[in-house]
């Protein structure tokens, strides 16, 4: 084989390991659990589902998302949005190492970061990117009266 024959197989290998490496690196998480609810009990963990939340009785909407422990460090955005998509409050995280990921609006008050104060009825959504790929879109109500 050829010196340049050599050179450019030898480039050729590099580029397809290189490429089977970056691939397995930013493989997807493997979700276990996402919802809304409530609330978090003691340990932190959801009290119950729920994606029906009244305004003026409800306090807070509660996202919660956890996945298959992978021992490796993941950028994590949790972008809130209201029903004419513009953003409630976003939850970043860079390097983050861990499993599960926990995020609220408040309906009552602005809290920390929290841009708006969601006071409309409508489909609300909370996006889900992990190493900036969209992983999950959970939708979730907020209504004026109890049905």
């Amino acid at each position: 084989m050829s010196k340049r024959k050599k050179i450019i197989f030898g480039f050729i290998l590099l580029l397809l390991v290189g490429t089977f490496f970056s691939n397995r690196a930013s493989a997807k998480v493997k979700l276990d659990t996402v919802l809304t609810t409530n609330g978090l009990d003691e340990d932190g963990l959801p009290s119950k589902f729920k994606n029906v939340f009244v305004l003026d009785k409800d306090p807070a909407v509660q996202y919660y998302v956890n996945w298959k422990d992978d021992n490796r460090p993941h950028k994590v955005l949790v972008e809130w949005l209201g029903p004419q998509k513009q953003v409630i409050n976003q939850l970043k995280l860079s390097n983050f190492v861990g499993n599960t990921v926990k995020s609220y609006i408040s309906l009552e008050e602005k809290v920390k970061k929290q841009i708006v104060v969601p006071n409309q009825p409508g489909e609300y959504f909370i996006k889900l990117y992990i190493d900036k790929e969209l992983i999950a879109i959970t939708k979730f109500k907020l209504k004026e009266v109890i049905d």
